[in-house]
C-alpha cells in the first residue's frame, strides 16, 4: 500500500466528513471508498460524533463486493474500534456488520 501524503490525507478526511455530516441528500452510495480513505477514517474514528460514526458504518452496506475485498483489512480494523465505542448505536451497528 502506498502511504498518502499529509495534504492528501487531510483532503480525503475533509471529503468524507463533508459527505457524512451532510443533512441534505446524503447517501451511502455517494462515498468513494478505498483503502487509503478507510485508513484515514480509522485513524480519526474516535474523534467523530455518534451520528457520523453510524453513517460511516452503515455506508459499508452500500459497498460493492470488489471494494469490500480490496478494503477488508481496514474495514475489520474499523469495526473492532467501533465495537468498543462509547455510543451504543455505534457498537450495535459494528456488531451487526462484523463477521
Amino acid at each position: 500500500m502506498v502511504t498518502m501524503a499529509t495534504s492528501d490525507r487531510d483532503d480525503a478526511l475533509q471529503y468524507l466528513l463533508s459527505k457524512l455530516q451532510s443533512e441534505d441528500g446524503w447517501s451511502c452510495a455517494n462515498l468513494a471508498w478505498n483503502e487509503d480513505r478507510l485508513t484515514v477514517i480509522t485513524d480519526q474514528f474516535s474523534s467523530f460524533d455518534g451520528t457520523v460514526k453510524s453513517k460511516l458504518l452503515l455506508s459499508f452496506l452500500a459497498m460493492s463486493p470488489r471494494v469490500i475485498s480490496l478494503c477488508r483489512d481496514e474495514m475489520l480494523k474499523l469495526l473492532r474500534l467501533a465495537r468498543r465505542d462509547g455510543d451504543e448505536w455505534v457498537r450495535l451497528f459494528a456488531s451487526v456488520l462484523a463477521p
